[in-house]
């Protein structure tokens, strides 16, 4: 791997987005950015094909959410020897 060279700026910039992502104040050495990048594992909004605004916490994405015909809107369809699931929604 080749050695680079950064400038704090960069740091101060990953640092803010790492607070920012994860609602924090803590200060952070280049050394424990990489654990704190890590340690995000939230999702910060959802929303459906459809819709113009994310949603946060419990989300249930519906047919009409994804903009899915409701009648008949098949996902897919597996096969294997006489045997078929073909997957539906709605």
């Amino acid at each position: 791997m080749a050695i680079t060279y950064t400038d704090s700026e960069n740091y101060q910039n990953i640092a803010d987005a790492i607070r920012e992502m994860t609602g924090s104040t803590d200060s952070y050495t280049p050394a424990e950015m990489p654990a704190a990048i890590r340690s995000i594992s939230k999702v910060s909004g959802v929303k459906g094909n459809a819709e113009t605004e994310y949603r946060t916490g419990d989300v249930n994405l519906t047919a009409e959410n994804l903009g899915i015909d409701k009648t008949y809107a098949k996902l897919g369809a597996v096969s294997e020897g006489d045997e078929k699931l073909t997957i539906y929604v709605g």
